[in-house]
């Protein structure tokens, strides 16, 4: 499970695939689940973009759901200061 390493000039951040992502953060949380929703942008042309948008992290640990950026606040902190994407992700 090697995560795809993208470099955007504008948001300069890694990105990783969305399944990768999920698989890190069920790891970091100890978690029995981690579901990442996702916003498939359209183009003006009808075509899909290259990125997702996340629009929620919802780790899942002994049935209760809480979203990751505030239970889990240290680990959120800590992926942003080693500069993963938690806005974007790649499929």
């Amino acid at each position: 499970m090697t995560p795809v390493i993208s470099n955007i000039n504008a948001i300069n951040k890694v990105l990783m695939k969305t399944s990768t992502l999920a698989n890190l953060i069920k790891f970091l949380c100890d978690a029995d689940e981690v579901n990442i929703e996702v916003i498939n942008d359209i183009e003006c042309c009808g075509r899909p973009t290259k990125y997702n948008t996340i629009d929620n992290i919802v780790v899942v640990k002994n049935n209760e759901r809480t979203d990751f950026k505030v239970s889990h606040n240290e680990w959120y902190r800590k992926l942003k200061d080693y500069r993963i994407s938690l806005y974007f992700t790649i499929d």
